[in-house]
């Protein structure tokens, strides 16, 4: 993406002031998110991104599959500390079998516990989506079940749109970002990634891909786009602008979505 010509004086005001007006946004999200506990209603509205979808915050719920010969159940005991509780996932197939599932986890995260907090089914009742996030301004994630004969499988479908994003936005063109996290973000993409819906009469999800707003990314924070991908391959099928996303699929999305600011680059370098 190449850098923007050289604005007239009333754009150059303008632009000057974004990187201000966008840190302000960033510094309330950040207040908000250290002194108040984590909800999925703060981080993203009515739900983490699908409208449609059941929520899974708690414990003991059970959400059967569009033609009831399926279940999904999540289920909480206690762990040996007193007041820890461990919730794990349940899948109860066409047959009866039951298969219990971590879903929930701090591997290879630098935020703390991913936890799972909404789930929707695929309208034929072969495959699963839980969205769920890290904390309230990022580490939005979505995986997939699939249910094959005597096993499920979890797939994580977003990889191709993490990379697409960072050529989307390029780190290290944006304002305000110095090149050692630009290259960290390159290298290890981890925007903000939830399904809104599944593709009628396809194996597919539509997925709502954002930068977080926050000012540690820059000219390029609070960018978005949206995916068609495939599953459970992760191929992208289809590149959705933010306006794109928001004419299409806003019905099913959570909460209302913003066309965000265009992103703020460095200017190029003089010759």
């Amino acid at each position: 993406m190449q850098p923007r010509s050289e604005p007239n004086s009333r754009t150059s005001r303008r632009l000057q002031s974004l990187p201000f007006r966008r840190l302000a946004v960033a510094t309330l999200f950040a207040v908000i998110a250290i002194f108040l506990p984590y909800s999925p209603i703060l981080a993203a509205g009515r739900s983490v991104g699908a409208k449609h979808s059941v929520p899974i915050g708690g414990c003991d719920i059970k959400v059967p599959s569009p033609n009831h010969k399926l279940l999904a159940e999540v289920i909480c005991r206690n762990k040996a500390k007193e007041g820890d509780i461990d919730r794990f996932l349940r899948v109860t197939d066409g047959a009866g079998r039951k298969y219990d599932l971590i879903f929930e986890d701090s591997l290879d995260s630098d935020l703390g516990l991913k936890r799972g907090e909404e789930l929707l089914w695929s309208p034929n009742s072969n495959e699963f989506l839980i969205n769920g996030s890290e904390t309230a301004i990022s580490g939005f994630f979505v995986d997939v079940y699939q249910i094959a004969p005597k096993e499920v499988e979890k797939f994580d479908v977003t990889d191709a749109a993490q990379k697409d994003m960072v050529r989307s936005f390029p780190p290290c063109k944006a304002n305000v970002l110095d090149e050692r996290e630009c290259h960290r973000m390159e290298n290890h993409p981890d925007y903000n990634m939830s399904a809104v819906a599944w593709v009628p009469e396809k194996s597919a999800i539509i997925v709502m891909a954002q930068i977080p707003c926050s000012s540690s990314y820059g000219g390029i924070m609070c960018q978005l786009l949206g995916y068609e991908i495939q599953v459970p391959s992760g191929k992208i099928l289809q590149r959705l602008t933010a306006k794109e996303l928001k004419e299409k699929w806003q019905h099913d999305i959570g909460w209302r979505v913003s066309i965000p600011d265009p992103p703020y680059y460095k200017p190029p370098k003089s010759k």
